[in-house]
C-alpha cells in the first residue's frame, strides 16, 4: 500500500518506537512511502536524528527513492493501491494504522493444493509482478488461506475478518473458478453470493475467465503429459477452437450429457453419438489406471512448457489477453 505520514507524527517522540517498525516494512518492501515533503524537512525532524547512522542512511535511501517515486503515481494507481494516510490521532493514528498494515495480505482460494500451485507458478512466470508477490510469500508478507470449496468462502472471509478489530480488518483478495460452461454465462448462485459480499466488504475477487485452472494449460504440456492410452481424447480435445478449449471439463469431459443445437460452444457435438462425441464423452476419466485428471491435471502446471509464452498464446483471443498478468497486478496493489 502507499503510506503518506504527516511531518508531526516524525517530530513526535511518543511514535519514535512505531515509526521504527513502519521503517523496516517500508525496508523490505512491504509498503511504499507516498512522500510529498522534501529530503531535508524529513530528515530534520526528530525521529531520523536519534537513529543510528546506519539506520539514518536506510531512511535516506527510502526518502530519496519515495520522493522520486510519488512524483510519477498515477491517479488509477493511486485508487487501486490505495493511500493510507498517518496522523498524530485518531482512527489514522501510527499506532492504529500499523494494526492493518503490518499483517498479510490473505489470498482467500478455494482449494489449497492446486490454486496456490497455480498462482506460485504464475509468480515464476510472469516475474515483472511475480517476483515481489514470491518476496512477499517468502516473508510471510502474503499469505494462502484456504476456503475448503466454493461454498465456505464467505464463511471462512468472515472467520478471517474477525482475527482484527474494525477499522482495521485484515487484508484479503478473492481467486476462484468461474465453473462456466461458454463466455458470458451468468454466475451460479453460490458464486453470485460471494460477488455481492466482496463488492459489500470492498473485497477485490478474481473470477477466471476460463472454466478453472485446468483450461490454461497449453497444448505444448499437455502433448508431453497426457498418457498415450488417452490419444484419442487428446487428438480431438486439440480439434475443438480456442473457445471450446476455454470451458470445457478436461476431467468428465459431456459427463455423459450430449449437447444438443442450441449449446452456445459445443452444437458441432450434438448431431449424432458419433466417434467425435465417444472421444470426449468422459473427458480424460477415460483411463482411470493410467491416469487420473482431477489429480494429475493441475500440476502439469509445473511443467517448463508452462511458461509465459504458452501461456499469453493460451489467452491471446480472450476479452483480457493479459488476464494473468493483471490478476499479480492487482495482488501486488493490494500488498
Amino acid at each position: 500500500m502507499l503510506i503518506n505520514i504527516d511531518l508531526d507524527v516524525i517530530n513526535s517522540e511518543e511514535q519514535f518506537r512505531l515509526l521504527d517498525r513502519l521503517l523496516m516494512l517500508f525496508e523490505n518492501d512491504q509498503h511504499e512511502w507516498y512522500l510529498e515533503d522534501k529530503l531535508e524537512d524529513v530528515m530534520q525532524c526528530g525521529w531520523p536524528s536519534q537513529l543510528s547512522n546506519r539506520h539514518q542512511n536506510i531512511l535516506k535511501t527510502i526518502v530519496e527513492k519515495s520522493f522520486s517515486r510519488s512524483g510519477w503515481v498515477t491517479k488509477p494507481e493511486k485508487r487501486d493501491r490505495g493511500i493510507v494516510k498517518i496522523t498524530l490521532e485518531g482512527e489514522s493514528s501510527l499506532e492504529n494504522v500499523l494494526k492493518g498494515i503490518d499483517g498479510p495480505l490473505f489470498i482467500v482460494v478455494e482449494n489449497e493444493t492446486s490454486d496456490t500451485l497455480f498462482l506460485n507458478r504464475l509468480f515464476e512466470i510472469y516475474p515483472s509482478h511475480g517476483k515481489t508477490l514470491s518476496k512477499a510469500l517468502e516473508s510471510s508478507f502474503l499469505e494462502y488461506y484456504p476456503a475448503g470449496g466454493r461454498n465456505e468462502t464467505i464463511k471462512t472471509i468472515k472467520n478471517i475478518s474477525n482475527k482484527k478489530k474494525a477499522p482495521h480488518v485484515p487484508r484479503i483478495f478473492v481467486f476462484v473458478d468461474s465453473d462456466k460452461k461458454f463466455p458470458g454465462q451468468e454466475h451460479d448462485s453460490t458464486l453470485q453470493e460471494i460477488v455481492d459480499f466482496c463488492s459489500e466488504q470492498n473485497i477485490p475477487i478474481h473470477i477466471l475467465y476460463k472454466r478453472e485452472i485446468e483450461n490454461y494449460i497449453p497444448k505444448e504440456v499437455l502433448q508431453k503429459r497426457i498418457p498415450a492410452q488417452l490419444s484419442r481424447v487428446t487428438e480431438e480435445f486439440f480439434n475443438l477452437t480456442a473457445d471450446q478449449w476455454d470451458f470445457f471439463d478436461l476431467e468428465k469431459g459431456f459427463n455423459g450429457q450430449q449437447p444438443n443445437n442450441n449449446d452456445p460452444l459445443y452444437s458441432n457435438y450434438s448431431t449424432r453419438r458419433d466417434q467425435k462425441y465417444e472421444n470426449l464423452r468422459k473427458g480424460f476419466s477415460g483411463e482411470r489406471a493410467v491416469f487420473r485428471p482431477k489429480q494429475e491435471l493441475y500440476t502439469f502446471v509445473q511443467d517448463e512448457e508452462f511458461n509465459a509464452k504458452n501461456v499469453n498464446i493460451r489467452c491471446a483471443h480472450q476479452p483480457d489477453r493479459d488476464e494473468l498478468l493483471n490478476l499479480l497486478l492487482r495482488i501486488k496493489n493490494k500488498l
